[in-house]
This record gives C-alpha cells, structure tokens and sequence, in this order.
C-alpha cells in the first residue's frame, strides 16, 4: 500500500507542476545531446549546458512580442535569464493556446532583456510542436512562447461619444 501511495503522490506532483525550482546550492546539468523536458519545453544543449539558482515558471498568459503580435497561451518565464544556451528547443502546445494566427506559421519567440526576437521555427501541427533545431548558440533567454507571423494586433474598442472638441464651435 505504501508504494502506491507514494506512485500516487508523484504522478499527482508531475501532473500539476508548474515550475521548476534550482536552488543555489544544486544544479541541474544537461548533457550535450541530452534533454530536459520542463513541463513542454524541451531544451536539448548542443553543449553541457547547467542551470542553477533559478526557476523556471509556465504561465497561460498573453504577452505582446516582436512586431506588437499576440503570443500564443503559452509562457516559460525564467526568474534569472538562462544565458549562453547553445542547442535546440521544441515547444509543445495545445490547440486551444494559439491566440491568433495560422498555426502552421508558428514561430519561437525569445526574450532577452525585454527585447523579443523571433527565430525561423518548424511547425508539426499534429504533434502540436515547435521546433528551433541548433540554430541557437550563445543565447540568453528571459522568457520564451511563440507566435504566428501573420497574428493580430489587439484593436481597442473606443466610444465616439466621448470625445470632445475644444474650443466648440470651432472652425
């Protein structure tokens, strides 16, 4: 019964983890040709790559990226910026998280220092993934979702009956 239990106890962990915690004092190496899936994300270093002091958080947030366009419901949000990741990322995602946009125009989208930059991804619609195959090296990451090439901009609703024109009457 007590093997059950605790079988029970960490697939329940996994099932519902949102971030995964580093503290400073341990780490977490990822070997080159290896992998780390966290919680669809997976990062497969072309080098050993280590993480430490850090968190990595997934949200189902809505971020304004490259070109003002909509995220998808997706953000890895990293509380200190992973930097000099050389490798490959694969982003999994759920049909219902694609804002707007063609799904078939998904593109990684990277964070550093506020600034965001899309990165030339493929697209498996029915694995429902995002892959930025080696093309990264040295990178530092902040954050991390995708986007759609061809995705909207939000469009304010506006109310023409509060504007006003001053002096009235005016010419």
């Amino acid at each position: 019964m007590k093997k059950i239990t605790l079988f029970t106890f960490f697939i329940g962990l996994t099932a519902f983890a949102q971030q995964i915690s580093v503290s400073s004092t341990s780490s977490i190496v990822i070997g080159a040709g290896a992998s780390l899936n966290a919680f669809g994300l997976k990062m497969s270093p072309s080098v050993d790559y280590e993480i430490a002091d850090n968190e990595i958080n997934l949200s189902s947030s809505l971020v304004y990226v490259s070109g003002g366009k909509e995220s998808i419901l997706r953000i890895y949000e990293m509380a200190n910026p992973l930097i000099t990741y050389s490798g490959s990322l694969i982003l999994n995602y759920e049909d219902a998280e694609i804002n707007s946009g063609t799904e078939m125009l998904l593109n990684l989208e990277i964070e550093d220092n506020s600034t965001w930059t899309a990165f030339a991804s493929t697209v498996n619609d029915v694995l429902n993934t995002i892959t930025l195959d080696a093309n990264l090296s040295n990178v530092t990451m902040d954050r991390i979702t995708a986007s759609a090439s061809d995705a909207t901009l939000q469009i304010d609703e506006f109310d023409l009956d509060k504007f006003a024109i001053f002096p009235n009457p005016a010419t």
